[in-house]
């Protein structure tokens, strides 16, 4: 998330990945104001937003954000002072979703545009690559090998 808000300024940011046992897209990392509160929350797995990523297997770009009811409905957006312009990149790796990666609001207010979207597209296949080579470690009370905590990082 990060390295995502560094190369496209946004005032927000979220990462989810995707809890295979219960079939809900956990959020691990939020960036923005009320981002810490966002963690480790969970959307269903027919979350209209992700979903519609996951069908299209590329990311999704509304430019104006505000003219989509889902968007306007989707409270993690609100959590994050809603969202104006989104951009949104499934994570999937050989076929198999491993979450996705949200930017709200670009700082410089233009909305977002196809040639961001590919970009984000970019980093979640290098995410993807990374949690697929490491797997996903979702209880935050219990550290995992390298002595962190999801949502954590």
């Amino acid at each position: 998330l990060t390295m995502a808000l560094e190369k496209m300024p946004a005032l927000g940011g979220i990462v989810h990945l995707y809890d295979i046992d219960h079939r809900e897209y956990v959020i691990t990392c939020a960036g923005g104001d009320g981002g810490e509160s966002l963690l480790l929350t969970r959307s269903a797995e027919n979350d209209p937003i992700l979903s519609l990523a996951m069908r299209r297997r590329r990311s999704l770009v509304f430019a104006d954000a505000q003219a989509s009811a889902e968007v306007r409905a989707t409270p993690r957006y609100t959590t994050l002072g809603g969202a104006k312009s989104l951009v949104v990149a499934p994570v999937a790796l050989g076929g198999r979703f491993l979450g996705a990666i949200e930017l709200l609001n670009p700082i410089d207010d233009v909305p977002f545009t196809d040639d961001d979207g590919h970009a984000l597209s970019h980093i979640a296949e290098q995410l993807a690559s990374f949690v697929g080579s490491r797997g996903i470690f979702l209880d935050r009370d219990q550290p995992n090998a390298a002595g962190r905590s999801a949502g954590t990082r």
